[in-house]
């Protein structure tokens, strides 16, 4: 009888061991919402802005490379002046082809998050937002000196500011001392 009442505890013992093992899983991490922009300005030290009109289309933008993996949830837009078909354009940098487009309503001077399903980028790999439209906020520094690219901000490095006038190309314009916006992402990493 001693042995069995050993055996017994023995076995509750294992069992009660086991089982607890399961509460020890990892729940998987939810990562908070980011946008780098205002961040990226003040590096930057684009302190200057001014509304610019073009008369006719222009891609303006950036190229980035995410450092971790994540995906982006909405975009953010602001333009200085009204635009019925401003176009939200995502690039491959390396093969130029299009990961994403949304035509948009923008109402000037207002900021417009449009929101999407979601858009999982690749960790180290290049991308360019841009937006097509005839106008943009042109943003400097005080000093007319090129911003130190490239810049990283939270979990998004900012390789250059990026234009073009090409409607069937990826802006490859590269400029460092100036920026032509507003568009940006919010962004989630995911790993």
């Amino acid at each position: 009888m001693k042995n069995f009442k050993t055996m017994m505890t023995a076995l509750l013992a294992t069992l009660l061991f086991s089982c607890s093992g399961n509460d020890d899983e990892e729940t998987p991490a939810v990562y908070e919402e980011q946008n780098f922009l205002s961040e990226f300005l003040e590096t930057a030290e684009f302190d200057q802005s001014s509304p610019v009109f073009t008369g006719y289309p222009l891609y303006f933008g950036f190229s980035f490379t995410p450092l971790v993996e994540g995906k982006i949830n909405s975009f953010v837009i602001e333009l200085p002046m009204n635009d019925e078909s401003a176009e939200i354009i995502l690039w491959d940098k390396t093969s130029g082809s299009v990961v994403f487009t949304k035509e948009v309503n923008v109402v000037g001077n207002e900021e417009l998050m449009v929101e999407i399903n979601p858009i999982y980028l690749v960790k180290d790999k290049e991308y360019v937002l841009s937006v097509y439209s005839m106008s943009c906020l042109f943003r400097k520094n005080s000093s007319d000196q090129d911003a130190n690219f490239p810049i990283v901000e939270r979990d998004i490095k900012i390789n250059h500011s990026a234009f073009g006038d090409d409607p069937s190309a990826m802006p490859d314009s590269i400029e460092y001392g100036l920026y032509y916006g507003d568009v940006s992402f919010n962004f989630q990493r995911t790993k």
